[in-house]
């Protein structure tokens, strides 16, 4: 198997040290600590075995290098270079899109209560976390990469971002609810977008406010921009 996360055992080890790292920077179960240490555990988390031919043909398509361009282009990334965010972000947290492995700190920190953690997404056998992901094919019917866009992140962290008290939540919640029940019976890629557009919203902070352009959604799609527009224009008929 190409990708898998680690053994019961190693988890736990690992569990423990998000523990230490939690104690140093705040007695609170929610995650929060600095980025380098959060995306190193990330990386420690997921193993990727990079010596089977299926990772070789993945780094042929140039797809990574591709990500790369555009996380540098975006500067979600500052504190890296172009080495750090290929190896330690791209290559060591897939399957995740590297616009995931970036929210997913700063969401998990914001909403994450006992139940749902960073590192329950990452290692717990759950609906819509990493470890059921993995059970899926490397690529797409269409031939895309498989990755975790940024949208799955709703689909795990909802009930969590439902009951947030923090007003900035609260507020982009009820803006995605309300735009949720008119796209009810619309595309799978216009439910997606409005997935991603409040999940962009919700994670930003004062040192990072992700884009939320067409071709910055495309990309934390992993769709093209040409499809996310076509769908942004639909999707206003129907919201307004």
């Amino acid at each position: 198997k190409m990708i898998h996360v680690k053994s019961d055992e190693e988890r736990k080890s690992i569990q423990s040290e998000i523990q230490k790292i939690q104690g140093r920077f705040r007695r609170d179960i929610r995650m929060k600590t600095r980025d380098t240490e959060t995306f190193d555990l990330i990386d420690h988390v997921i193993i990727n075995q990079k010596d089977m031919p299926l990772w070789q043909t993945i780094k042929r398509k140039g797809i990574f290098d591709i990500w790369v361009d555009k996380c540098t282009d975006a500067k979600i990334f500052p504190e890296f270079n172009r080495e750090t965010i290929l190896n330690t972000i791209i290559e060591g947290a897939y399957p995740l899109h590297p616009v995931t492995t970036c929210c997913l700190p700063k969401l998990s920190e914001k909403v994450a209560q006992n139940e749902r953690t960073l590192f329950q997404f990452l290692c717990k056998d759950e609906p819509n976390g990493v470890f059921a992901f993995i059970k899926n094919p490397i690529e797409t019917k269409d031939g895309k990469l498989s990755t975790m866009t940024v949208d799955k992140l709703m689909d795990y962290f909802r009930e969590e971002i439902r009951k947030s008290d923090r007003e900035h939540i609260r507020k982009t919640w009820k803006e995605y609810h309300y735009a949720e029940g008119l796209l009810a019976n619309s595309h799978d890629l216009h439910k997606s977008i409005a997935k991603a557009i409040a999940i962009l919203t919700m994670a930003s902070d004062e040192r990072i406010k992700f884009n939320t352009t067409p071709e910055f959604i495309a990309f934390s799609l992993n769709e093209n921009t040409k499809d996310v527009l076509e769908s942004l224009e639909s999707m206003s008929s129907k919201t307004n």
